[in-house]
């Protein structure tokens, strides 16, 4: 009696094979969905297992971003590391350097503060700089939500932008470690006001060229607008949960 193999595609190289895993590449043959289980899946084994694709990933995030997360999501991920892995580990990296060298990443205000539904916003920037790390883990539901309503046009799963973002935060993340050194000499000053514009505008440029490559193929009009409703909804959100935040913290804490 003779027992039939199922051949298997390789999602990350193409390659023909058999077994659990490919005989090229090494990809395991059970390339799970991007899901609820997924996520879970990464945030409880991701941070134990400290891979070699960190470099290589964040490489691809700034040659070829967009169609780097779309081969993720296809399948295409034995090379890379895992985005909430990476996102955790960058967020820690960036705040241990602000703490290390006494780094300020709220810009400095010259006038009095705005007031946004009865108190200081500046409240907000500070409670996010004390627990970036956390803050950046806290706010990619935001995100992921804000992209998943401005871009529900191509029927992306929640849980499949929630990756999308959290590649595009630690994108981002990188840019501002990467400037570290040069808001280290202006810090304090009125220039610092400058660097952080400067890392914000690099950051909101990669977002998107990131997008447009992972809707490639789709009207460019329409995309620049989504991508500005994105922003709409993100900060919407934020304001309006960092309201509740800043406002439980300064009553109860």
């Amino acid at each position: 009696m003779t027992v039939e193999t199922k051949t298997i595609i390789c999602k990350n190289c193409g390659n023909e094979f058999t077994g659990n895993y490919c005989n090229i590449c090494g990809q395991s043959a059970h390339t799970h969905d991007i899901n609820l289980h997924f996520i879970w899946h990464d945030i409880q084994h991701g941070l134990l297992h400290f891979e070699k694709g960190i470099l290589y990933t964040i490489k691809e995030l700034f040659v070829r971003p967009g169609l780097a997360v779309k081969e993720y999501i296809d399948g295409k991920r034995i090379n890379h590391f895992k985005p909430l892995s990476l996102l955790i580990l960058l967020g820690g990296l960036y705040a241990f350097l602000l703490h290390t060298f006494n780094l300020h990443q709220t810009p400095i205000m010259n006038t009095a503060p705005e007031r946004i539904l009865k108190f200081d916003i500046s409240e907000l920037f500070r409670l996010v700089e004390e627990h970036y790390s956390i803050a950046q883990v806290i706010l990619l539901p935001l995100y992921s939500f804000a992209s998943y309503l401005a871009f529900k046009k191509f029927k992306l799963t929640y849980m499949k932008h929630v990756v999308l973002n959290a590649f595009m935060l630690a994108q981002r993340l990188v840019v501002k470690i990467l400037f570290i050194p040069v808001l280290y000499f202006v810090n304090d000053s009125p220039k610092m006001n400058i660097v952080i514009g400067i890392t914000n505008f690099i950051g909101f440029a990669l977002m998107f060229w990131t997008i447009f490559q992972f809707f490639k193929n789709t009207k460019v009009f329409g995309t620049i607008v989504r991508c500005f409703l994105y922003f709409i909804l993100f900060f919407t959100q934020m304001i309006i949960y960092g309201s509740i935040a800043v406002i439980i913290k300064t009553k109860f804490f």
